[in-house]
């Protein structure tokens, strides 16, 4: 039985991020769907291992190496997605924190410079709209 205990948890655990990713952006929701799926193929390889009376004391070594090689791949791939999404929220930040700094910089806003500061912040509020989703 403690054999099968740790396969059922990352089964769980995949979905359970599953469920999580849709609630997540989308450039998170790749990111999240892909580790579900690292994992829940981490918990069925071990649920087989421990099943499978075919497998006598390990599985092939070239089974081992390919498992390797995709896990790897799949992990650069949602780093590269996740890594993404934040230079996105990043560079958003940093254009909000332009406009309010530049519209601000000697206190409040003076009446000649009004339109323009509206003009400004409708930009900014299109842009962010624009890169939300």
């Amino acid at each position: 039985m403690y054999a099968i205990g740790f396969p059922v948890f990352t089964i769980t655990l995949s979905a359970l991020l599953m469920y999580a990713a849709s609630f997540m952006p989308r450039e998170l929701q790749k990111a999240y769907n892909l580790f579900a799926v690292l994992t829940s193929f981490t918990g069925f390889y071990f649920l087989i291992w421990c099943i499978n009376p075919y497998v006598e004391k390990d599985f092939n070594p070239v089974f081992y190496y390919g498992a390797m090689i995709l896990i790897s791949s799949a992990l650069t791939h949602a780093t590269v997605y996740i890594e993404q999404y934040f230079n996105r929220l990043t560079s958003i930040v940093h254009y909000l924190l332009r406009v309010i700094y530049s519209a601000d910089k000697d206190g409040y806003i003076k009446e000649s410079k009004q339109g323009e500061y509206d003009k400004v912040k409708v930009e900014a509020v299109d842009y962010v709209v624009e890169n939300e989703r």
